[in-house]
């Protein structure tokens, strides 16, 4: 299906690379028709059959349908929401990383403080938090600690330095370790407060 689109060469190694680049997409559709027409508690399995999506086989559909009805598969979908459900910090980057991420805020924006760089990978869309979730009660205590930095600031402080202030004393106490918590393993203190990490990865 791909080739009707695209001139590619052929070889192993093409098909190999091309199996890789469309697996997540296509997870991903899958989860979306599941979620979008796929129902075990209010529908029988002929129902489900019948309930066939656009621009899917009734072939391919069933197939689908049997093996989301598996036993195995029912336990193994468990599993994952409950994983899911674990994860109180779940960021908006998607496969950009950090670093990256970082370098595009600062060609649309310019400086940034670490509380703003915050908000743009927990945030929603529109900018708000999921009341009861960490990044939530982080950024309302952080919000609250940078208001009251300002009013007893009796000096020009630039707002960037108040707001990173705020955030390295909630995050970290005080004392930025050598691998920050928030930001996944890996990680060093370079590349979250510093510039040479994003230098060696500008070249």
């Amino acid at each position: 299906m791909i080739r009707k689109h695209f001139v590619l060469p052929d070889g192993p190694l093409v098909n190999k690379a091309l199996v890789m680049r469309i697996d997540k997409p296509w997870n991903n559709h899958r989860y979306k028709l599941k979620k979008d027409f796929f129902d075990p508690v209010n529908k029988s399995r002929e129902e489900n059959y019948a309930n066939v999506p656009d621009g899917v086989s009734t072939r391919s559909w069933t197939e689908l349908v049997d093996y989301w009805l598996l036993p195995e598969a029912m336990e193994k979908s468990e599993m994952g929401k409950n994983a899911r459900a674990l994860q109180g910090n779940k960021h908006n980057s998607g496969a950009t990383s950090f670093a990256n991420r970082r370098i595009d805020m600062k060609e649309k924006k310019g400086e940034f403080s670490e509380l703003a760089f915050f908000k743009s990978v927990y945030a929603k869309e529109d900018g708000s938090f999921k009341e009861g979730t960490l990044p939530h009660q982080f950024v309302e205590d952080a919000n609250k600690k940078v208001q009251e930095n300002l009013a007893s600031s009796s000096s020009s402080k630039p707002v960037i330095e108040i707001e990173n202030a705020a955030f390295n004393e909630l995050m970290y106490k005080g004392e930025v370790p050598k691998r920050p918590l928030n930001y996944r393993f890996g990680l060093k203190q370079s590349d979250i407060f510093g510039v040479e990490g994003l230098l060696r990865k500008e070249g």
